[in-house]
């Protein structure tokens, strides 16, 4: 399951607000009328279960927050690495012809060296951009694409 797009109302929210979109996503689309699978279960139970200490530290202790973030279950499941993400575009370009996220950033679940979060996107003839994001940080071009 992959999305083509970035998954509606993830746009310029925080990292962690898009995760809240990822579980409102998986309930209210991906597994709507169907009993979302156990390792899908505990992956959001895990995820409801550290939101408000994470939610706490977002701004103070950013480093930590992002840490905790990438190493969620939900993260892992759901959003692709900065590698998947390159991958995939290469080969849909090869198939079709055509450029994802032309105009938007999939924030992905990898992190930079210094620990920031990292995104991809603006996709055009010249390449894609890379970029990093401590996980406070929301835009109205950055968004969430679904994975797995």
């Amino acid at each position: 399951m992959i999305t083509k797009d970035v998954i509606p109302d993830s746009l310029n929210h925080n990292y962690l607000q898009q995760a809240e979109d990822i579980v409102k996503y998986l309930k209210g689309t991906v597994f709507k009328g169907r009993s979302i699978p156990t390792d899908y279960q505990e992956a959001i139970a895990e995820f409801e279960k550290q939101k408000r200490g994470i939610e706490k530290n977002l701004l103070s202790n950013w480093k930590d927050s992002a840490n905790k973030l990438a190493g969620l279950k939900l993260t892992q499941m759901t959003r692709q690495t900065f590698v998947e993400q390159h991958y995939g575009w290469l080969v849909y370009f090869q198939n079709r012809n055509e450029r994802l996220l032309e105009d938007k950033y999939n924030w992905t679940g990898s992190r930079a060296s210094d620990g920031r979060l990292v995104g991809v996107g603006g996709s055009a003839a010249g390449g894609a951009y890379v970029v990093d994001w401590e996980p406070d940080g929301s835009d109205d071009d950055i968004g969430v694409v679904l994975s797995r």
